[in-house]
């Protein structure tokens, strides 16, 4: 956001194991439609700038209405995207929102904060990028114990 009254964005973006990926600016209000167009023109890309292929990862998204919709599922198919299954009821154990947090960290750590939102935008991509692979690599390697903590919780919360 940029405050006061300055607006805020959406993004989209996802998390390879390698380093970060695309992120998408979101205009308006996130339908299925508009969510299977990120993956078309970001996801997409992002495999190919990591020299990754579909058939070597498993895409991971939550329980969201525009991610379980009947049209949102058709993509997946369609470029022969594995999906992890996921859990209705359970909390967000996507990685990519943990990721968010540091990076917001370094944006307040700026000297003089964003005043509109080209500047967000181009500062939100600057410290997307500078995401150290390191915390990336930790937030893939708690995956396991992501899980195991869901399944002992019996897919209430989490300390994740």
């Amino acid at each position: 956001k940029v405050k006061p009254g300055g607006g805020s964005l959406m993004v989209w973006g996802c998390l390879p194991q390698y380093g970060t990926g695309q992120l998408h600016c979101i205009s308006g209000c996130l339908n299925a439609v508009q969510y299977c167009n990120i993956l078309t023109e970001s996801f997409l890309p992002t495999l190919d700038d990591h020299n990754l292929k579909v058939s070597a990862i498993i895409f991971q998204q939550d329980y969201d209405p525009k991610h379980t919709s009947q049209y949102a599922q058709t993509w997946p198919k369609d470029h022969a995207v594995k999906v992890l299954p996921w859990a209705p009821s359970s909390p967000d154990m996507n990685i990519t929102e943990h990721a968010w947090d540091p990076v917001d960290r370094c944006l307040h750590a700026w000297g003089t904060l964003p005043s509109n939102l080209e500047e967000l935008w181009i500062a939100l991509k600057e410290e997307w990028e500078k995401l150290d692979l390191g915390s990336i690599l930790n937030l893939y390697s708690s995956v396991p114990h992501r899980v195991k903590a869901l399944q002992c919780a019996k897919g209430s919360y989490t300390k994740y």
